[in-house]
């Protein structure tokens, strides 16, 4: 593999790639990149809850998930987390925001999604130095999807 060794603050010896390319056809698998075991139960549950915008850990307790036990309320609330951040929340002039929405909206009118608070970013004069940057090439046609 090309690229410059990294260590990082374990040892582990990593190597970096800068502007390398990675095409997923997703009619093939969900591509899932890790170094340690996962349990994709509680990923696609966790998933479909922040998709959902909850904050509650009932469903993941349907699931027999614990991930979130130990952070939740007596009542399973774990607050403004997740899912509440990125789906509809009030913006601070009574206006309603949706990060997800958002993104589903921006991919479908320009290959370039920025990632910071929609109701901030969209007003800051200079955007955080710390934002993630993604180009999308959604093709609709290949999926069946309309």
């Amino acid at each position: 593999m090309e690229g410059p060794e990294r260590f990082d603050r374990t040892g582990v010896v990593t190597r970096s790639l800068f502007g390398v390319h990675l095409e997923v056809p997703l009619s093939e698998g969900f591509p899932l990149f890790t170094t340690k075991k996962v349990h994709f139960k509680s990923i696609l549950c966790e998933l479909f809850w922040f998709l959902r915008g909850e904050t509650n850990i009932r469903c993941f307790h349907q699931n027999q998930i614990t991930i979130w036990d130990e952070w939740a309320d007596a009542n399973g609330e774990l607050g403004p987390i997740y899912g509440h951040q990125r789906r509809p929340w009030p913006g601070y002039r009574g206006e309603t925001y949706d990060q997800l929405q958002a993104v589903i909206d921006t991919i479908r009118t320009s290959p370039i999604v920025g990632a910071w608070s929609s109701p901030l970013g969209m007003s800051a004069s200079l955007p955080k130095c710390v934002c993630l940057l993604v180009m999308c090439s959604v093709s609709f046609m290949q999926t069946g999807f309309a």
